[in-house]
């Protein structure tokens, strides 16, 4: 589609969709359910067992609102509506949980938190479908790759500099009014971004796309014909065996991060700039490890989801250490337990995506890349409950105990998984 466009009108659209891109990523990362809206809900006393869940959450009705909102996308002739629109009402939900939250009795405060996760999950979902639907018609081809490189750097060095100035402006604000300032600043940057995306200069699609789409079965039936056709697909590579196994193990990471808030929250509860400065950790991490991983899996994705579990295991003993050496507990030496946090995780997405995309075929592709993630968000969903539930009872840091000997297991599987060589054979 990108034949539509002219030189001009790609250097104009790269613009667009990077500063929207920043926009929206940073106020995602201001807001983010992975840090800040667990620490805040502790933070107000919410019950413990259902923090750990709001991430699970977002992952959940993502995966819901991308199989449900696929004819939406795919009937739509321009998409940037999509893009604009799920991203206002993320922020418009952000929004309402920041004046209304400090006001909430626990039991609303789970209802609120849960259900702003599960309205922002969706929306995340539809805005991916739209988002990757749009970039195919509006950039040419080698420029949508740079576009994602550059928008993920620029991003980490934006949420740093906007947490930076939240701290130097509210300097004498209380620990609940800081926390809800990066909230709201997070819903400044999702207003702007939904408005900056309708300058876009979107092609419209070809007729010829709406007739495709018009002879396919109904998006829920096709897309359990494709899961079961994509199962017998790949039931018989046993590379793919392996790494499922592996994708499952890896769970406890990439879903860790709200039990660290928790955690922090408990340490830290009136400390003012503690949640911004664990902001800029995380952020930090991610910088850190979107230079550093890629480079490292030139050599082997294996031996980096090894190193990227076990330095989670590193993250918990740390916490272990916050809590019982107070000389340690300082907001900044917390930080650096975020940072290491942020860094593994990123480790672990890049290199279990990387392996997997290049291990499979073109055809085994979709279907391994579709039941590895539906494994993994099962399995991310039920582990939320069952950590929820030591959370609630033993506190965060017995969740985070548990996790060391996952985490151990997965690297020694991990680093087992065959070389991608011996996986295409």
């Amino acid at each position: 589609m990108s034949a539509y466009l002219n030189a001009g009108q790609n250097r104009w659209n790269f613009s667009v969709l990077l500063v929207q891109g920043v926009a929206r990523e940073v106020g995602y990362e201001l807001s983010s359910e992975k840090l800040v809206l667990p620490f805040l809900y502790a933070s107000l006393g919410g019950p413990l067992f259902f923090a750990g869940l709001l991430i699970s959450t977002v992952e959940f009705c993502k995966f819901v609102a991308q199989i449900s909102g696929s004819p939406l996308v795919a009937f739509a002739r321009r998409t940037k509506w999509h893009v604009g629109l799920t991203t206002a009402v993320s922020a418009a939900t952000l929004a309402v949980l920041s004046f209304l939250s400090e006001d909430l009795s626990p039991h609303f405060l789970v209802v609120a938190f849960v259900l702003t996760a599960a309205i922002i999950g969706l929306c995340k979902g539809v805005n991916n479908l739209a988002f990757q639907d749009l970039l195919g018609r509006s950039l040419f081809e080698g420029s949508r790759a740079r576009l994602l490189f550059v928008s993920g750097s620029v991003t980490g060095l934006f949420v740093i500099l906007s947490v930076i100035g939240s701290i130097a402006i509210g300097e004498s604000e209380s620990a609940h009014a800081a926390h809800i300032e990066l909230i709201l600043i997070g819903f400044g940057m999702l207003m702007a971004a939904s408005l900056i995306i309708l300058f876009l200069n979107e092609p419209a699609k070809a007729p010829e796309a709406f007739a495709e789409v018009a002879d396919r079965r109904s998006t829920l039936q096709g897309y359990f014909a494709e899961l079961r056709v994509g199962t017998r697909t790949v039931a018989d590579l046993e590379w793919f065996h392996k790494y499922l196994k592996v994708r499952i193990l890896l769970v406890p990471i990439e879903i860790a991060m709200p039990f660290f808030a928790i955690h922090a929250s408990a340490l830290h509860p009136d400390t003012t700039p503690s949640l911004s400065l664990f902001v800029i950790a995380g952020s930090a991490g991610m910088i850190l490890g979107g230079i550093v991983w890629p480079r490292l899996s030139r050599n082997s994705n294996r031996l980096n989801m090894s190193m990227a579990t076990l330095i989670g295991c590193l993250c918990a003993i740390g916490a272990l250490m916050l809590q019982f050496i107070p000389d340690l507990r300082m907001p900044m030496t917390h930080a650096g337990v975020f940072l290491l946090l942020a860094f593994a995780t990123q480790g672990v997405v890049v290199s279990r995506t990387v392996y997997l995309v290049n291990a499979a075929s073109d055809a085994q592709r979709p279907y391994c890349v579709s039941l590895s993630n539906l494994a993994g968000g099962v399995v991310g969903l039920g582990l939320a409950f069952v950590l929820g539930g030591i959370t609630q009872i033993q506190g965060a840091i017995a969740a985070l105990l548990v996790m060391i000997p996952l985490n151990v297991v997965a690297a020694i599987y991990a680093i087992r998984l065959p070389a991608i060589g011996e996986a295409r054979n």
